[in-house]
Protein backbone atom coordinates (compact mmCIF):
# COMPACT_ATOMS: atom_id res chain seq x y z
CA UNK A 1 0.00 0.00 0.00
CA UNK A 2 2.55 2.59 0.82
CA UNK A 3 4.24 1.73 -2.86
CA UNK A 4 1.47 2.30 -4.10
CA UNK A 5 1.28 5.92 -2.38
CA UNK A 6 4.75 6.41 -3.03
CA UNK A 7 4.02 6.47 -6.69
CA UNK A 8 0.62 8.13 -6.86
CA UNK A 9 2.84 10.95 -4.75
CA UNK A 10 5.54 10.73 -7.24
CA UNK A 11 3.14 10.85 -10.25
CA UNK A 12 1.49 13.85 -8.87
CA UNK A 13 4.95 15.45 -8.35
CA UNK A 14 5.86 14.73 -11.94
CA UNK A 15 2.59 16.25 -13.44
CA UNK A 16 2.43 19.00 -11.09
CA UNK A 17 6.39 19.93 -12.38
CA UNK A 18 5.16 19.38 -16.47
CA UNK A 19 2.35 21.47 -15.88
CA UNK A 20 4.00 24.26 -14.18
CA UNK A 21 6.46 24.10 -16.95
CA UNK A 22 4.29 24.16 -19.20
CA UNK A 23 2.60 27.52 -17.57
CA UNK A 24 5.56 28.60 -17.51
CA UNK A 25 6.77 28.29 -21.00
CA UNK A 26 2.82 29.48 -22.07
CA UNK A 27 3.16 32.64 -19.79
CA UNK A 28 6.62 33.56 -21.57
CA UNK A 29 4.96 32.78 -24.98
CA UNK A 30 2.09 34.96 -24.51
CA UNK A 31 4.93 37.76 -22.69
CA UNK A 32 6.63 37.60 -26.07
CA UNK A 33 3.65 37.93 -28.35
CA UNK A 34 2.37 40.91 -26.43
CA UNK A 35 5.97 42.57 -26.85
CA UNK A 36 5.10 43.07 -30.22
CA UNK A 37 7.07 43.47 -33.44
CA UNK A 38 11.04 42.00 -32.98
CA UNK A 39 13.42 44.42 -31.56
CA UNK A 40 16.51 45.29 -33.34
CA UNK A 41 19.87 45.85 -31.87
CA UNK A 42 23.54 46.84 -33.46
CA UNK A 43 26.49 46.47 -31.91
CA UNK A 44 28.77 49.70 -30.75
CA UNK A 45 32.83 49.80 -30.46
CA UNK A 46 33.49 53.19 -30.03
CA UNK A 47 36.90 54.56 -31.08
CA UNK A 48 36.06 56.87 -33.72
CA UNK A 49 36.29 60.29 -31.59
CA UNK A 50 39.00 62.14 -30.33
CA UNK A 51 39.02 63.49 -26.93
CA UNK A 52 40.43 66.63 -26.03
CA UNK A 53 42.52 65.24 -22.83
CA UNK A 54 42.41 62.04 -22.56
CA UNK A 55 43.92 60.33 -19.77
CA UNK A 56 44.48 56.41 -19.96
CA UNK A 57 46.87 54.18 -22.07
CA UNK A 58 44.18 53.55 -24.42
CA UNK A 59 43.91 56.92 -25.60
CA UNK A 60 45.42 56.20 -28.88
CA UNK A 61 43.17 53.79 -30.33
CA UNK A 62 41.73 56.86 -32.45
CA UNK A 63 45.03 57.19 -33.90
CA UNK A 64 45.64 53.89 -34.77
CA UNK A 65 42.26 53.59 -36.13
CA UNK A 66 42.97 56.18 -37.97
CA UNK A 67 46.11 54.50 -39.62
CA UNK A 68 44.20 51.09 -40.04
CA UNK A 69 41.67 53.19 -42.68
CA UNK A 70 44.19 55.52 -44.01
CA UNK A 71 45.84 53.43 -47.18
CA UNK A 72 43.57 54.40 -50.10
CA UNK A 73 41.96 51.23 -50.72
CA UNK A 74 40.56 51.64 -47.12
CA UNK A 75 39.27 55.05 -47.48
CA UNK A 76 35.95 53.99 -48.84
CA UNK A 77 35.37 52.75 -45.01
CA UNK A 78 36.03 55.74 -43.09
CA UNK A 79 33.54 57.12 -40.77
CA UNK A 80 31.15 59.67 -42.14
CA UNK A 81 32.44 62.07 -40.18
CA UNK A 82 35.85 61.50 -41.19
CA UNK A 83 38.02 63.73 -43.66
CA UNK A 84 40.85 62.34 -45.76
CA UNK A 85 43.95 64.75 -45.55
CA UNK A 86 47.45 64.46 -47.31
CA UNK A 87 45.78 60.89 -48.24
CA UNK A 88 45.39 60.52 -44.28
CA UNK A 89 41.95 59.70 -42.39
CA UNK A 90 41.13 62.14 -39.83
CA UNK A 91 38.44 61.65 -37.58
CA UNK A 92 36.83 64.17 -36.03
CA UNK A 93 36.67 65.28 -31.72
CA UNK A 94 33.37 64.22 -30.23
CA UNK A 95 30.81 66.29 -30.14
CA UNK A 96 26.68 66.25 -29.20
CA UNK A 97 25.78 67.13 -32.49
CA UNK A 98 27.52 64.10 -34.09
CA UNK A 99 26.28 61.39 -31.34
CA UNK A 100 22.73 63.11 -31.61
CA UNK A 101 23.22 63.04 -36.01
CA UNK A 102 24.26 58.74 -35.30
CA UNK A 103 21.13 58.51 -32.54
CA UNK A 104 18.59 60.08 -35.28
CA UNK A 105 20.18 57.91 -38.51
CA UNK A 106 19.26 54.63 -36.90
CA UNK A 107 16.38 55.54 -35.49
CA UNK A 108 14.97 56.53 -38.82
CA UNK A 109 16.69 52.93 -39.75
CA UNK A 110 14.37 51.31 -37.79
CA UNK A 111 17.04 50.41 -34.98
CA UNK A 112 15.56 49.75 -31.51
CA UNK A 113 18.22 49.65 -29.15
CA UNK A 114 22.71 50.18 -29.49
CA UNK A 115 24.77 47.10 -27.75
CA UNK A 116 27.60 49.31 -26.27
CA UNK A 117 30.89 47.28 -26.02
CA UNK A 118 31.05 48.42 -21.68
CA UNK A 119 34.31 50.05 -21.26
CA UNK A 120 35.08 51.67 -17.53
CA UNK A 121 34.91 55.27 -17.37
CA UNK A 122 38.54 55.37 -17.06
CA UNK A 123 39.48 58.41 -19.34
CA UNK A 124 40.13 56.04 -22.28
CA UNK A 125 37.71 57.66 -24.85
CA UNK A 126 36.02 54.17 -25.17
CA UNK A 127 32.99 54.99 -22.74
CA UNK A 128 32.31 58.70 -24.67
CA UNK A 129 29.96 58.26 -27.05
CA UNK A 130 27.72 55.92 -24.38
CA UNK A 131 27.71 59.41 -22.07
CA UNK A 132 26.86 61.55 -24.84
CA UNK A 133 23.50 59.11 -26.05
CA UNK A 134 22.54 59.78 -22.25
CA UNK A 135 23.08 63.42 -22.36
CA UNK A 136 21.14 63.11 -25.92
CA UNK A 137 17.57 65.20 -25.99
CA UNK A 138 17.34 61.86 -27.96
CA UNK A 139 18.46 59.21 -25.94
CA UNK A 140 14.97 57.30 -25.80
CA UNK A 141 14.26 56.98 -29.60
CA UNK A 142 17.20 54.44 -29.83
CA UNK A 143 17.85 52.55 -26.57
CA UNK A 144 21.13 51.17 -24.99
CA UNK A 145 22.57 48.30 -23.43
CA UNK A 146 25.56 46.69 -22.43
CA UNK A 147 28.03 43.87 -23.87
CA UNK A 148 30.51 43.03 -21.15
CA UNK A 149 34.04 41.81 -21.19
CA UNK A 150 35.49 40.96 -18.04
CA UNK A 151 39.01 42.05 -18.85
CA UNK A 152 37.19 45.68 -18.74
CA UNK A 153 34.27 45.27 -16.21
CA UNK A 154 35.65 43.38 -12.78
CA UNK A 155 35.35 45.71 -10.13
CA UNK A 156 32.48 46.12 -7.53
CA UNK A 157 32.39 49.48 -8.82
CA UNK A 158 31.92 48.73 -12.98
CA UNK A 159 28.50 46.28 -11.01
CA UNK A 160 27.39 49.43 -9.70
CA UNK A 161 27.45 51.61 -12.47
CA UNK A 162 25.75 49.11 -14.73
CA UNK A 163 22.98 48.52 -11.57
CA UNK A 164 22.72 52.53 -12.15
CA UNK A 165 22.56 52.14 -16.05
CA UNK A 166 19.56 49.53 -15.60
CA UNK A 167 17.41 52.42 -13.42
CA UNK A 168 17.47 54.53 -16.80
CA UNK A 169 14.65 55.24 -18.90
CA UNK A 170 16.85 54.28 -21.57
CA UNK A 171 18.17 50.96 -20.93
CA UNK A 172 16.73 48.41 -22.88
CA UNK A 173 15.17 46.00 -21.44
CA UNK A 174 12.82 42.14 -22.75
CA UNK A 175 10.51 40.11 -21.25
CA UNK A 176 8.66 42.91 -20.23
CA UNK A 177 11.04 44.74 -17.80
CA UNK A 178 14.39 42.41 -17.79
CA UNK A 179 17.72 44.69 -18.53
CA UNK A 180 19.05 43.10 -21.51
CA UNK A 181 23.31 42.05 -20.77
CA UNK A 182 25.01 40.41 -23.27
CA UNK A 183 28.68 39.09 -22.32
CA UNK A 184 31.33 38.84 -25.33
CA UNK A 185 32.93 36.02 -24.15
CA UNK A 186 33.85 34.27 -20.52
CA UNK A 187 36.43 33.86 -18.30
CA UNK A 188 37.38 32.37 -14.88
CA UNK A 189 35.44 35.28 -12.91
CA UNK A 190 32.81 35.52 -15.20
CA UNK A 191 29.72 33.30 -12.87
CA UNK A 192 30.53 35.41 -10.30
CA UNK A 193 30.26 38.40 -11.87
CA UNK A 194 27.19 37.57 -13.41
CA UNK A 195 25.64 36.39 -9.87
CA UNK A 196 26.55 39.66 -8.90
CA UNK A 197 25.19 41.56 -11.04
CA UNK A 198 22.06 39.48 -9.71
CA UNK A 199 22.07 40.45 -6.49
CA UNK A 200 23.03 43.95 -6.49
CA UNK A 201 19.59 43.93 -9.27
CA UNK A 202 17.69 42.76 -6.10
CA UNK A 203 19.02 44.83 -3.63
CA UNK A 204 18.15 47.50 -6.08
CA UNK A 205 14.30 45.74 -6.51
CA UNK A 206 15.79 45.65 -9.65
CA UNK A 207 14.10 42.23 -11.66
CA UNK A 208 16.81 40.02 -12.76
CA UNK A 209 18.55 41.12 -16.01
CA UNK A 210 18.57 38.85 -18.73
CA UNK A 211 22.05 37.48 -19.59
CA UNK A 212 23.11 36.46 -23.26
CA UNK A 213 26.63 34.39 -23.70
CA UNK A 214 28.06 35.88 -26.65
CA UNK A 215 31.28 34.40 -28.66
CA UNK A 216 32.85 33.52 -31.84
CA UNK A 217 32.46 29.98 -31.95
CA UNK A 218 29.88 27.56 -29.05
CA UNK A 219 28.50 30.09 -26.92
CA UNK A 220 26.29 27.79 -25.22
CA UNK A 221 29.06 25.93 -23.76
CA UNK A 222 29.90 29.04 -21.31
CA UNK A 223 26.41 30.11 -20.89
CA UNK A 224 25.47 26.83 -19.66
CA UNK A 225 29.00 27.28 -17.43
CA UNK A 226 27.92 30.74 -16.01
CA UNK A 227 24.09 31.12 -16.09
CA UNK A 228 23.56 32.77 -18.97
CA UNK A 229 19.71 31.59 -20.43
CA UNK A 230 20.44 33.18 -24.11
CA UNK A 231 23.24 32.66 -26.78
CA UNK A 232 24.34 34.93 -29.66
CA UNK A 233 27.42 35.79 -31.28
CA UNK A 234 29.84 38.86 -31.31
CA UNK A 235 29.85 38.31 -35.18
CA UNK A 236 30.26 35.23 -37.30
CA UNK A 237 34.17 35.43 -39.23
CA UNK A 238 34.17 34.69 -43.04
CA UNK A 239 36.88 32.76 -44.35
CA UNK A 240 38.93 32.80 -47.19
CA UNK A 241 37.67 35.64 -49.13
CA UNK A 242 34.15 33.92 -49.49
CA UNK A 243 31.29 36.09 -51.34
CA UNK A 244 29.07 37.26 -48.54
CA UNK A 245 26.36 35.42 -50.83
CA UNK A 246 27.98 32.01 -49.46
CA UNK A 247 28.64 33.09 -45.72
CA UNK A 248 25.04 34.16 -45.49
CA UNK A 249 23.88 30.63 -45.72
CA UNK A 250 26.22 29.33 -43.10
CA UNK A 251 25.39 32.08 -41.01
CA UNK A 252 21.57 31.68 -41.11
CA UNK A 253 22.20 27.39 -40.86
CA UNK A 254 23.98 28.66 -37.28
CA UNK A 255 21.14 30.33 -35.82
CA UNK A 256 19.39 26.22 -36.01
CA UNK A 257 22.67 24.68 -34.22
CA UNK A 258 22.06 27.76 -31.60
CA UNK A 259 18.94 26.71 -30.84
CA UNK A 260 19.27 22.50 -30.57
CA UNK A 261 21.63 23.88 -27.80
CA UNK A 262 18.21 24.15 -25.85
CA UNK A 263 18.98 27.47 -24.94
CA UNK A 264 16.97 31.12 -25.92
CA UNK A 265 19.00 32.40 -29.51
CA UNK A 266 19.25 36.01 -30.33
CA UNK A 267 20.29 35.44 -34.01
CA UNK A 268 23.23 37.57 -35.10
CA UNK A 269 23.55 39.14 -38.11
CA UNK A 270 26.91 39.87 -39.37
CA UNK A 271 27.44 43.04 -42.05
CA UNK A 272 30.68 41.68 -43.08
CA UNK A 273 33.97 40.52 -41.69
CA UNK A 274 37.23 41.79 -43.09
CA UNK A 275 40.36 42.74 -40.26
CA UNK A 276 43.12 43.31 -43.13
CA UNK A 277 43.58 46.68 -42.30
CA UNK A 278 44.40 45.91 -38.77
CA UNK A 279 46.17 42.78 -39.83
CA UNK A 280 48.24 44.56 -42.46
CA UNK A 281 49.52 46.84 -39.61
CA UNK A 282 52.28 45.01 -37.98
CA UNK A 283 53.00 48.05 -35.81
CA UNK A 284 49.42 48.50 -33.64
CA UNK A 285 50.27 45.28 -31.21
CA UNK A 286 46.75 44.12 -29.51
CA UNK A 287 44.60 44.20 -32.17
CA UNK A 288 46.77 43.41 -35.40
CA UNK A 289 48.26 40.22 -37.11
CA UNK A 290 48.65 38.56 -34.04
CA UNK A 291 45.14 38.64 -33.20
CA UNK A 292 43.39 37.22 -36.17
CA UNK A 293 43.13 34.52 -39.02
CA UNK A 294 44.62 35.76 -41.86
CA UNK A 295 42.51 33.92 -44.32
CA UNK A 296 39.35 35.22 -42.50
CA UNK A 297 37.59 37.38 -44.28
CA UNK A 298 34.45 37.87 -46.75
CA UNK A 299 34.23 39.92 -49.76
CA UNK A 300 32.36 42.84 -49.08
CA UNK A 301 28.39 42.60 -49.05
CA UNK A 302 25.91 44.92 -50.99
CA UNK A 303 23.45 47.04 -49.01
CA UNK A 304 21.05 44.78 -50.58
CA UNK A 305 22.51 41.74 -48.87
CA UNK A 306 23.10 43.20 -45.98
CA UNK A 307 19.33 44.14 -45.86
CA UNK A 308 17.99 40.74 -46.43
CA UNK A 309 20.28 38.48 -43.96
CA UNK A 310 18.39 41.46 -41.33
CA UNK A 311 14.87 40.03 -43.06
CA UNK A 312 15.79 36.58 -42.38
CA UNK A 313 16.72 37.13 -38.52
CA UNK A 314 13.65 38.66 -38.37
CA UNK A 315 11.52 35.64 -39.85
CA UNK A 316 13.59 33.22 -38.22
CA UNK A 317 12.97 34.68 -35.14
CA UNK A 318 9.02 35.38 -35.85
CA UNK A 319 8.82 31.55 -36.64
CA UNK A 320 10.03 30.39 -33.50
CA UNK A 321 9.58 32.88 -30.68
CA UNK A 322 9.54 29.96 -28.22
CA UNK A 323 13.35 29.96 -28.97
CA UNK A 324 13.72 33.53 -28.98
CA UNK A 325 11.52 34.52 -26.30
CA UNK A 326 13.94 37.99 -25.88
CA UNK A 327 12.34 38.98 -29.27
CA UNK A 328 14.93 40.36 -30.79
CA UNK A 329 18.32 39.81 -33.44
CA UNK A 330 21.38 41.43 -33.14
CA UNK A 331 23.45 43.25 -35.70
CA UNK A 332 27.07 43.30 -36.17
CA UNK A 333 27.88 46.41 -36.35
CA UNK A 334 27.22 49.99 -36.45
CA UNK A 335 30.74 51.12 -36.49
CA UNK A 336 33.65 48.13 -36.62
CA UNK A 337 34.54 49.88 -39.79
CA UNK A 338 38.16 48.62 -39.45
CA UNK A 339 36.97 45.29 -38.80
CA UNK A 340 34.80 44.35 -41.94
CA UNK A 341 31.34 45.45 -40.33
CA UNK A 342 29.58 48.21 -39.58
CA UNK A 343 25.92 49.74 -41.48
CA UNK A 344 26.55 53.16 -40.22
CA UNK A 345 26.89 55.51 -43.35
CA UNK A 346 30.89 55.98 -44.68
CA UNK A 347 32.60 58.85 -46.53
CA UNK A 348 30.85 56.62 -49.61
CA UNK A 349 28.10 57.19 -48.80
CA UNK A 350 28.12 61.28 -49.53
CA UNK A 351 26.77 61.71 -53.41
CA UNK A 352 27.46 65.17 -54.42
CA UNK A 353 27.87 66.37 -51.30
CA UNK A 354 24.73 64.84 -50.19
CA UNK A 355 24.49 62.14 -47.23
CA UNK A 356 23.12 59.09 -48.78
CA UNK A 357 23.08 56.03 -45.99
CA UNK A 358 22.53 53.11 -48.72
CA UNK A 359 23.51 50.31 -45.93
CA UNK A 360 20.80 52.27 -43.24
CA UNK A 361 18.21 53.07 -46.61
CA UNK A 362 18.08 49.28 -47.38
CA UNK A 363 17.73 48.10 -43.91
CA UNK A 364 15.09 50.12 -42.84
CA UNK A 365 12.61 49.31 -45.74
CA UNK A 366 13.23 45.80 -44.59
CA UNK A 367 12.23 46.88 -40.87
CA UNK A 368 9.60 48.40 -42.18
CA UNK A 369 8.05 45.85 -43.27
CA UNK A 370 8.27 44.13 -39.88
CA UNK A 371 7.10 46.42 -38.20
Amino acid sequence: MKKIRCICLLTISILSLIINSCAQDAANFDLVKKNGPVLVGVIRWDAWYKMENPTSSYQNIPSIVEQTLSPEKYHNRAPFFAKIESGKVILPFISQSLIDQEILLAKNAGVDYFAYCWYRDDGSGLTEARKYHNKSSYRKDVKLCAIIENGHFNTDKDVDGLIEAFKQDNYQTVLGDRSLVYFFSANSITASTINKIKSKAKASSIPEPYFVMMGFNEPWIDAKKTGCEAISKYASPGAQGDPFSQFAGYEKSSWNTFKNSGLQVIPIVTSGWDPRPRIERTDIGWWGADTYCSDCWMQKATSQEVANQVDAALNWVKEDKKSCNANSILIYAWCENDEGGWIAPTIDDYKEGILIPERLNAIAEIIKKHK
